[in-house]
């Protein structure tokens, strides 16, 4: 049984669910348990590896927003895990686990550890995105004001339970070394126990674009920017690094798009700053990719790896982005990307590379060569060995 794998294809941790169910898919029956909208249809080639799918509405509205709130106040919760796994999905697990004899549960997203029967319960398979902890901690850093012990205080709480979930499995599959290490200080994981599974992309989805002409000193930040660290990485690129890129550019030398979701008002705040253009909810994204020279991310606080990285490889465009932003991937700096830490560094590693022909060459070969070995279809063999050997 694997609980809580959504099947959209936009965002990060959706992405990473699709391909472990498909990879588990090859050797076990299994059963998924979403807390999704159930109006939204599976894509014919997943629902056909699934033996069933069962999916709830998630709560939402302003009931589950107090409800959230009440929940996160019990000792055993956080308000990052709290109120987010309906009582009916709850319920269908109880009874599927009663009924059936699951060789193990394969869990996929921290919240769902609540749904986990206390007695009579498979072996658990813990799928982390990251190490839930880490991410929150580093996060804090970066906040203001009265939302920076809040979010120190959750993240504590988070800790407890990430650890007794990661104590608690079988087997845990992490995204990177990096991430069995934070798992390892923060919340106990025996290292025995754990797999790296990276994150991947479809590499032949993204090829044609590297063909694709680029639009000369265009710069593009993808993502999911309703999302609060890549926020809080997007402020910073644009309140310290682009006032730098303005000093050092000559005029219109380079534009930036910034497409991903998006509110409205982060599109009105994005309208404030010269040269920037907001590209909200794109179709597809493979269409901003072809349009930018190069990708950019302002990452500040990480844990996992970024899938937007590895598609840009994939799509043949460089990418300048941070120590946070590169964590937990295979790379050199200069040569799959440009790795900087100041506003001043990342300002003059993004016109270097806009500017210099023979160096955008060579960090696209080395990322066009290096992201093969990130291909979903090898990561599924990887999945499908782990489990099978524990099983």
């Amino acid at each position: 049984m694997c609980l809580a794998a959504p099947w959209r294809l936009n965002g990060g941790a959706l992405i990473r669910n699709y391909w472990m169910v498909r990879g588990l898919a090859r050797d076990f029956d299994v059963d998924v348990v979403i807390a999704e909208d159930p109006g939204e249809a599976a894509p014919p080639d997943f629902a056909r590896d699934c033996a069933s799918i069962a999916t709830f509405a998630a709560p939402s509205g302003i009931g589950a927003r107090i409800g959230r709130g009440l929940d996160s106040l019990k000792p055993s919760e956080s308000y990052f895990t709290a109120g987010q796994i309906p009582g009916a999905f709850r319920r269908h697990v109880a009874a599927a686990v009663a009924s059936t004899r699951y060789a193990a549960i394969h869990i996929d997203d921290l919240p769902i550890q609540s749904a986990i029967p206390a007695r009579d319960c498979p072996p658990i398979v813990y799928a982390s995105h990251n190490c839930e902890y880490a991410l929150f901690h580093r996060r804090a850093e970066f906040e203001r004001g009265i939302l920076r012990p809040l979010l120190l205080a959750d993240a504590e709480r988070v800790r407890r339970i990430e650890s007794a979930l990661v104590r608690r499995a079988v087997l845990v599959t992490v995204c990177s070394d990096d991430d069995v290490r934070d798992l390892a200080l923060y919340c106990g994981l025996d290292e025995r126990r754990a797999v790296v599974v990276p994150n991947g992309v479809d590499v032949a989805r993204y090829e044609p674009v590297s063909a694709r002409p680029s639009e000369r000193g265009c710069i593009l930040i993808s993502g999911s920017m309703d999302w609060r660290p890549n926020q809080q990485g997007l402020r910073w690129f644009l309140k310290d690094v682009l006032p730098q890129l303005h000093a050092l550019a000559q005029p219109l030398e380079f534009t930036v798009r910034v497409a991903g979701r998006m509110t409205s008002g982060m599109q009105q705040e994005l309208a404030g700053f010269p040269g920037v253009i907001a590209v909200p909810n794109p179709k597809d994204m493979r269409d901003e990719l072809a349009r930018c020279r190069i990708v950019v991310a302002p990452i500040l606080a990480s844990s996992g790896t970024r899938l937007r990285i590895l598609e840009a490889w994939a799509a043949g465009r460089p990418v300048v982005t941070t120590p946070a932003g590169a964590f937990g991937l295979d790379y050199r700096d200069g040569d799959e990307l440009l790795c900087a830490t100041t506003p001043a560094e990342f300002a003059a590693s993004i016109l270097r590379i806009l500017r210099d022909d023979a160096l955008w060459l060579h960090v696209r070969d080395r990322a066009t060569d290096r992201v093969k070995q990130y291909d979903w279809g090898r990561i599924c063999d990887v999945v499908e060995s782990s489990h099978a050997g524990l099983v």
